[in-house]
């Protein structure tokens, strides 16, 4: 009798997450003993082939969690999210004597948000599971790794910024701490799933790169094209995620005003300076905007996958844990590809290495490259001399000389042009957007307040090249 009894202990002890009482799950359990009920309950129901393992709820969980979010408001609360992080780094970046601890903790502040972006997609039960907690580990192990691999480079961009002011210099930064986030979430998800996840990621670059440029656009009193670089890359951060019928101007602008606050102010700290004035004599130089586009050609025996032509599978991460593997998933190490894509129009638009994209050539008229983002306008020929170091065009070397000593008489507010600025809008989504963005004009706005150029005349037809 007594051996009966332990039988049944021991029995009792081999199957304490589920029971003919408790068919649902419901008592109060750890999360890894909620999924063994469930996973016992499904072994009552189903055949061997069709048992569910760890790693498949967990991608399945993840997947559900993110298609409950591809509406404008998950959209707007992600990005909100992203661009708050990517604020309260640049303000640890941009400053007049920042230090190394600043950078080491501006990295640590965009690897803490990107988690926190990373949370959104995943259901509670599964944050408390100890695998996901040892992927935060992992997460965590990993930034700091990647701030003393790419020390060189991260503090070498950091102080070009702050020496040049190139947007493109901080945002390079961004680029390395997302894509070590998706390196990651492409080992713990399957490549379905990661297929679903990385274009949110994806998107915080576009953000970025598009707030990067319209700081330039802001700097150079084009700000309807400031404006324009912030809501294309809005809305190309949008079409990556949102389902084909919410691809519209009406949810383009709802979004654009959850992120306009918070754009609005990256943008004032980052530009928080006045421009030079103007006068008559000299006009402000044009530019082109450089088209381009992510290299997609792959060979016919590899996908693109990440801007990389790949054969490897994704979503080891779990099964790796599972297997047994602890500290070595805790090792940093950096994904190559063996094949990049290549341009589509290699000749017109050949791959530019800074950029890692198709870039367009400068063309006639606009022969002079300003930066990766823009072609300098030819000057007029009745502004035929360069002022300013190239920024703007003059009648004649006198009004060069005199410009400095003008400057108090000839000062005009933008605050002014500001009121009919969105009458020089011919992109019609950013027009219904234009309501949304007025702390991003505003933000343009301080930027070059109290003194404005005249524009030099532009071409009555622009050049188009086809990336």
């Amino acid at each position: 009798m007594m051996k009966l009894v332990y039988l049944i202990s021991t029995l009792s002890l081999c199957y304490p997450v589920f029971s003919d009482r408790d068919p649902d799950c419901s008592s109060k359990l750890t999360p890894e003993a909620e999924l063994k009920c469930k996973f016992a309950k499904r072994k009552r129901s189903s055949s061997l082939a069709e048992r569910t393992s760890i790693a498949t709820v967990i991608n399945n969980d993840i997947s559900l969690h993110v298609e409950a979010m591809r509406d404008e408001n998950g959209v707007g609360q992600f990005h909100v999210k992203a661009l708050e992080t990517v604020t309260a780094a640049i303000e640890l970046f941009a400053k007049k004597s920042y230090t190394v601890h600043d950078i080491t903790e501006g990295v640590s502040v965009i690897a803490l948000g990107l988690w926190d972006c990373m949370d959104m997609f995943v259901p509670e039960q599964t944050r408390e599971l100890e695998v996901y907690k040892w992927f935060k580990r992992a997460w965590s192990a990993t930034f700091t790794t990647l701030r003393s691999l790419d020390a060189a480079e991260i503090e070498g961009r950091i102080e070009a910024f702050n020496e040049n002011g190139q947007g493109h210099e901080i945002a390079h930064v961004v680029y390395l701490c997302v894509d070590s986030a998706v390196d990651l979430i492409d080992k713990f998800v399957n490549g379905t799933v990661a297929e679903k996840i990385s274009p949110w990621f994806m998107g915080v670059r576009s953000i970025t790169k598009g707030v990067a440029k319209s700081w330039e656009a802001f700097a150079n009193g084009e700000a309807v094209k400031g404006a324009e670089a912030v809501y294309e890359a809005i809305r190309e951060a949008s079409d990556a995620v949102l389902p084909e019928n919410l691809k519209n101007n009406t949810v383009y602008q709802t979004i654009t005003k959850v992120l306009d606050k918070q754009i609005g102010k990256l943008n004032e700290y980052v530009m928080g300076f006045k421009k030079d004035l103007a006068e008559e004599s000299i006009c402000l130089r044009g530019t082109w905007s450089r088209t381009s586009k992510l290299p997609q050609i792959c060979p016919e025996d590899r996908i693109l996958h990440r801007q990389c032509c790949d054969t490897k599978a994704l979503g080891m991460f779990i099964q790796e844990w599972e297997a047994g593997a602890r500290n070595e998933l805790l090792q940093f190490t950096r994904e190559t590809c063996e094949k990049k894509p290549d341009c589509e129009h290699p000749l017109q638009c050949p791959f530019n290495f800074d950029t890692q994209r198709c870039l367009a050539e400068c063309p006639e008229g606009f022969r002079e490259a300003k930066s990766k983002e823009f072609c300098w306008q030819d000057c007029p020929a009745d502004f035929p001399h360069h002022a300013e170091d190239g920024l703007k065009c003059a009648r004649n070397t006198f009004a060069i000389t005199m410009l400095n000593t003008q400057r108090l008489l000839l000062q005009a507010e933008l605050a002014a042009q500001g009121l009919n600025l969105f009458n020089q809008i011919a992109n019609q989504g950013l027009a219904a957007a234009a309501d949304s963005m007025n702390d991003v004009i505003e933000s343009g706005v301080k930027f070059a307040q109290t003194y404005s150029f005249a524009s030099c005349e532009m071409p009555e037809v622009l050049p188009s090249v086809e990336c």
